[in-house]
Order: C-alpha cells, then sequence, then structure tokens
C-alpha cells in the first residue's frame, strides 16, 4: 500500500511539472514575432542571435526529453507494482480459502 502511495506521487510530481513547463512555454514571448520588431543586424549579430536560439532550442529539447524519460520511469514501475499487487491479492484469496477451510473442518 506505501509503495502505491509512492507511485501515485511521482505520477502526480511529473505531472505538475509538465503542467508547469507548459504554461511556462505558452506564455513566454513568441521568438517569431521579435524577430519581425527587431531592427536589421549585421551578419555577425544575426549569427549570435541564431546560435542562442539554437542552444535554448537544445536545452527545452533536454529538458522535455528527461521528463519524458522520468513519466516512462514511473509508467514502468507501475506494471511491476501491478504485478505485485495482483500476487499480494491471489495470497489473501488463498488465506481466505483457507480460514473457509478451518472453519468447515471445526464444524465436522
Amino acid at each position: 500500500l506505501h509503495m502505491k502511495e509512492l507511485i501515485y506521487t511521482a505520477i502526480f510530481a511529473v505531472l505538475g511539472i509538465l503542467f508547469i513547463v507548459l504554461l511556462v512555454m505558452m506564455f513566454l514571448p513568441d521568438k517569431d514575432k521579435d524577430k519581425d520588431r527587431a531592427p536589421k543586424m549585421d551578419s555577425h549579430e544575426a549569427e549570435e542571435t541564431r546560435k542562442e536560439q539554437e542552444r535554448e532550442a537544445r536545452e527545452e529539447a533536454e529538458l522535455l526529453k528527461t521528463m519524458a524519460d522520468a513519466g516512462m520511469d514511473v509508467a514502468g514501475a507501475g506494471a511491476g507494482v501491478q504485478a505485485e499487487i495482483k500476487d499480494m491479492l491471489h495470497k489473501m484469496k488463498l488465506i481466505e480459502a483457507d480460514i473457509k477451510g478451518i472453519k468447515v473442518d471445526e464444524e465436522i
């Protein structure tokens, strides 16, 4: 039961982080609009700006990949936990059957 709570908490945390990242991305100023508003730059400044934008895009892609990997780890752990829960339920049913058998034996 404790492991189940940890898994639900991890899933909730990943979804919360994803939600925050999406909100930040949604409300950041659009880079394409900034390009239209910016005055003409010389080729050196334009090259620096392009490199900066590429670096930011790589960082965002790495962050999203890390978040996706974390989500997959939680999802993968969920399958193992589900198997453990099924095993526990099966054992509980066996114990229940044993207890019923003992009660029948006591009645006879």
